[in-house]
């Protein structure tokens, strides 16, 4: 199932809130940017894999991106079947990275 949200405030209400396979985040989003969102969702603890699209390809905003909590980034235009396999390499990890002994 695929869930959106229409602005970065109602997206950032449901990934904090809810829990999903992984998020699919747009940098340019009315209300709240995706860096903002990105930095909420893992200020509350959220886990999930992000993935940050962004029309964007420079190397400031992606490390920004990273930096905020992104999983990987991947920029506009960019192939459907490239984004569904990153989708899947996300999923594959483990839900919780455990800590070194």
């Amino acid at each position: 199932m695929v869930e959106t949200a229409t602005d970065g405030s109602d997206g950032s209400f449901l990934a904090r809130s809810f829990n999903y396979d992984a998020i699919i985040l747009d940098n340019s989003l009315p209300k709240k940017s995706g860096m903002t969102v990105c930095s909420e969702i893992r200020a509350s603890g959220k886990t999930t894999p992000i993935i940050f699209l962004s029309v964007t390809d420079d190397a400031a905003t992606k490390v920004a991106a990273f930096d905020s909590g992104a999983d990987d980034y991947l920029a506009k235009p960019f192939s459907f079947d490239e984004l569904v396999a990153r989708i899947r390499a996300l999923t594959r990890r483990p839900k919780q990275v455990l800590p070194s002994k």
